[in-house]
């Protein structure tokens, strides 16, 4: 209405600007059918109102067959305003209704992995009926824009201004995929009257959020009646829902080597060296595998070429793939341990640090050797005489192929999902 006013116009006339591949022939190229058409912003007309001066309109009333010369001014309304025509119209209007906005706040890096993102993704991809965006920080923007960036709207703010930010975006709910955060954090969300949920939380914030799954603990850290704790609620990314399972092999012919991340004590080239000549004298060929963080590529690199029976594969994006051709793996203590549960692959684990002990599911019981946290020597020394008794013992190595067959966790994403989605009311009334 202020529009109307200011333009001194007898008719104000709404407009919407959408991208259209205009057609003015109906014989035409194939070529222009074959190739990306550019298409042009377009007028299109918009009856969900109008507004009229008096004048002409009485005018017309009056005198029909005179007709009426008026002055219109085009007003352009938001690209998301929905004009219903027809009764899929009015379906889309409800389902806009319903839709909340949910926000994922993640980080990635060659430092921190890019486990975090790839979690979110899973999660938003089956959240199709609410809005979805995408927060991270300066410091994660490259590898979150380079994942997420592709499908979903990103922001990307300073550290300290993010959480203003995501304020400023109105969500109804934000999760939380950063690792640790503080209770103060929570609350200045909370407060908003946005719900909150987070991953993989050991921080003060952990018992303030609404939700926080902490599935790679399933001994819990401490009390709160809202943290889920246990691989009951760890799901496996979508890669691994088609990905085929090991069965009981009667024999090793391929171990996979893999420690993610930034692998900070360069526990893949230590470990390779350690097994090299049993794995080369039993005819077991080595999968490696490594991030886009690790730090001694080319020196692995050169390592690898003069060594037989190793594949180096480097910051694959699918390695699920890898997994299928090996029945048995090393690794650390971190989400590849589920990912190899998933497949019926058993492994020998180390820690590479305090935190990653703390994750209580690679024991004995589930078909897993663990080795604690690694200190030097004395840890390879255990991978090697592990790596040669499973080997060499088919009764031994048969046992945790039976201990490790019942892990299944594709099933849990819809629990998760299904909580989540709990904290998204809708008024009927509306």
């Amino acid at each position: 209405y202020t529009s109307f006013v200011k333009s001194e116009a007898e008719v104000l006339r709404p407009i919407k600007l959408e991208n259209h591949c205009i057609v003015n022939e109906t014989d035409y190229p194939l070529v222009d059918l074959l190739s990306n058409r550019v298409s042009q912003l377009t007028n299109i007309e918009f009856d969900g109102f109008a507004i009229y001066k008096n004048a002409p309109v009485i005018e017309f009333l009056e005198n029909p067959a005179v007709g009426a010369s008026v002055s219109i001014e085009p007003f352009v309304v938001e690209y998301d305003e929905l004009e219903i025509r027809s009764l899929q119209d009015w379906w889309v209007a409800e389902k806009l209704l319903k839709r909340k906005r949910i926000i994922f706040r993640v980080i990635g890096s060659n430092k921190i992995g890019m486990g975090h993102i790839f979690r979110a993704l899973s999660l938003a991809h089956e959240i199709s009926d609410h809005e979805v965006l995408f927060v991270t920080d300066t410091e994660n923007e490259i590898v979150v824009n380079r994942l997420a960036g592709y499908d979903y709207w990103l922001g990307v703010y300073q550290n300290d201004e993010v959480l203003d930010e995501i304020i400023a975006l109105k969500p109804d709910l934000v999760i939380n995929d950063v690792l640790s955060t503080e209770k103060s954090e929570i609350k200045y969300l909370q407060d908003q009257n946005i719900k909150v949920v987070n991953f993989e939380d050991v921080g003060s914030g952990a018992a303030c959020a609404d939700i926080t799954y902490n599935e790679l603990y399933d001994t819990p850290l401490f009390e709160g009646n809202n943290i889920r704790w246990g691989h009951e609620y760890l799901f496996v990314r979508d890669e691994f829902d088609k990905a085929k399972k090991n069965k009981i092999p009667q024999s090793i012919t391929s171990i996979l080597i893999a420690f993610g991340g930034t692998d900070q004590h360069d526990l893949t080239m230590k470990c390779l060296n350690t097994v090299y000549s049993l794995c080369l004298e039993c005819n077991v060929k080595i999968h490696v595998v490594i991030g886009p963080g690790y730090p001694n590529h080319q020196t692995l690199f050169d390592t690898v070429q003069n060594m037989d029976n190793v594949i180096l594969e480097h910051s694959t994006a699918v390695i699920s793939n890898i997994m299928e051709q090996c029945q048995w793996a090393i690794t650390s203590n971190g989400r590849t341990v589920y990912e190899l549960a998933h497949l019926n692959i058993p492994a020998i684990v180390i820690s590479q640090h305090v935190r990653e002990e703390t994750h209580n599911f690679a024991t004995l019981e589930h078909g897993f050797l663990r080795t604690g946290v690694y200190s030097g020597e004395k840890t390879l020394g255990t991978v090697l005489k592990l790596l040669k008794r499973v080997l060499e013992d088919h009764e031994f190595r048969n046992d945790l192929y039976f201990k490790i067959n019942p892990f299944e966790f594709s099933q849990n994403k819809k629990k998760v999902i299904k909580e989540i989605q709990s904290l998204l009311t809708y008024d009927e009334n509306i």
